[in-house]
């Protein structure tokens, strides 16, 4: 009798043994489902996103609207060189007022090896400033006699960049974009933050950028173009690589400051740093919303700069020596970017 009770014990716990396991195989299939499906939606809006843009061809920033309507009689002097010291320049000019929130709020909310983070926002604003670009050359003179509104687009994009300032708050930042992605720190998050962020940016268009956009205008080199506004843009980027490096390299993210606190607001506890990281990305997208854009800012210039930033740029146009500059400071800045996300194992 007690053998066959032990049986008959030993029997119910495999059977209760092979339900349980069974259950877990059934979680996993769902967990397994659910990853699937995130990634292919997290998929579809990063394709969504760099795709806005050809839909709403007839929609382009402010400043690229009237780039082409501009004539640059030297613009096939600019070179690829010219084009990467002429991005670097941006910063004399209003219009990398409105990159910095945007920039900090993602550098920021990550805090550690920001020089990678950096990276990612850039390949995303890169993206979509340079089809933006590519854009305005296709279209040409044309676009000095079609109404623009790209109203809907920015406003979009404003929304999701209140959306994300939202839950970064919450701390939990762009973890819900990446559970289950082999992408290490909500990478597909950043690039989608710098591709949102350059749909309403809007550059102040110097001699250089105009001269880019009038040679895939009137020459129809369109490649050329697109390679040159890529350069242009990582000029543009350049400070902001520079302090990353020097971030990393000292480990600011040490810093009390960086680090942040611990606030209370009743039974929700808040980090300080992700309360203005998101702070800063809810103050730009409804900057978006409202103005539909940041062309309202390239009108200020705070540091009396903006006329320096012009003439600046007409003149590195007139000099060819310029280009062995360029040269060397895009060589030393592609070694340091080698380097410490070699060491860092990007």
């Amino acid at each position: 009798m007690q053998k066959k009770k032990a049986n008959g014990s030993a029997a119910k716990n495999a059977l209760m043994n092979i339900k349980k396991q069974q259950k877990k195989v059934k979680k996993n299939q769902v967990g397994v489902a659910v990853i699937e499906s995130k990634n292919r939606i997290i998929n579809a809006l990063l394709i969504f996103i760099i795709l806005l843009p050809f839909v709403y061809s007839i929609s382009l920033p402010s400043g690229l609207q009237s780039a082409i309507d501009q004539t640059v009689a030297n613009a096939q002097k600019i070179s690829f060189f010219i084009a990467f010291i002429g991005g670097i320049l941006t910063i004399l000019s209003p219009c990398i007022l409105p990159i910095l929130p945007a920039y900090f709020a993602c550098t920021f909310k990550e805090k550690k090896e920001i020089t990678k983070t950096t990276l990612v926002f850039f390949l995303g604003f890169s993206t979509i400033f340079t089809i933006y670009g590519l854009i305005a050359g296709f279209l040409g003179e044309a676009l000095s006699e079609i109404s623009f509104n790209n109203n809907i687009l920015i406003v979009i994009a404003g929304v999701v960049l209140v959306f994300f300032g939202f839950i970064t708050i919450t701390g939990k930042g762009f973890s819900f974009m990446h559970k289950g992605l082999k992408l290490r720190k909500g990478y597909h998050g950043i690039f989608l933050m710098g591709a949102l962020f350059a749909i309403g940016w809007s550059p102040c268009v110097g001699p250089i950028l105009s001269g880019i956009l009038i040679v895939a205008a009137s020459i129809g080199n369109y490649a050329k173009s697109a390679l040159m506004l890529f350069i242009y843009s990582l000029g543009i980027f350049i400070p902001l690589f520079v302090f990353a490096f020097f971030y990393d390299k000292y480990n600011l993210s040490q810093n009390r400051f960086i680090r942040g606190k611990e606030l209370s607001f009743g039974k929700y506890k808040i980090n300080s740093t992700n309360l203005i990281s998101g702070i800063l990305l809810i103050l730009v997208g409804f900057a978006f919303i409202i103005y539909r854009g940041t062309s309202f800012i390239n009108s200020i210039d705070p540091f009396g700069t903006k006329q320096l930033f012009y003439s600046l740029q007409r003149t590195i146009i007139a000099n060819s020596a310029i280009n062995i500059v360029g040269l060397a400071v895009l060589a030393v800045f592609l070694y340091f970017l080698w380097k410490i996300l070699r060491r860092r194992n990007f």
